[in-house]
């Protein structure tokens, strides 16, 4: 049977506020070697290089797939291979699984639609802590409002019976 994608949620390689630190340390160091307290060009330089980019917080380094397979959801942790977290990574990664075992629940016909969003949000918060931690920073924030507003128990029955 096919595993039917329900959600994927980004994991960024720094929250908005480390992003921020790591970028001002680079312009702070950049003033340095010119030997000046302050230069304005120079920040809009890397602000424009840093922020110039698809995405809010620099480099999406992975992502946690919830999806649904022979009446189970299940969780996969998708992350690339590198360990050092940049602000400016030139090099070209890849993404791939990092095979987190027992990340799955079954027996979703016990389950109404509030317990099976409380049950998904708390194996994503496991994850989280388990995989994603700090520095890395988890969006959940699109996440947590689809699953606020999507019926799951009815978005299984279609992939059930399809």
């Amino acid at each position: 049977m096919y595993k039917y994608k329900l959600f994927e949620i980004p994991v960024y390689s720094m929250s908005e506020e480390e992003y921020e630190i790591r970028v001002k340390k680079l312009i702070k160091r950049a003033l340095k070697r010119m030997k000046r307290s302050e230069n304005s060009d120079l920040d809009i330089y890397y602000r424009k290089k840093y922020n110039n980019r698809p995405w809010l917080y620099n480099e999406i380094i992975g992502y946690i797939v919830i999806s649904y397979k022979s009446q189970c959801i299940w969780f996969d942790y998708l992350e690339i291979d590198n360990k050092k977290m940049c602000v400016n990574r030139e090099k070209r990664t890849y993404i791939k699984d990092r095979r987190i075992p027992g990340y799955h629940f079954g027996n979703l016909d016990s389950f109404d639609d509030n317990a099976l969003k409380s049950e998904i949000n708390k194996y994503v918060n496991a994850i989280k802590k388990e995989y994603a931690d700090s520095p890395k920073y988890v969006d959940k924030k699109l996440f947590e409002l689809q699953l606020k507003n999507i019926d799951i128990r009815k978005m299984i029955n279609e992939v059930m019976y399809k």
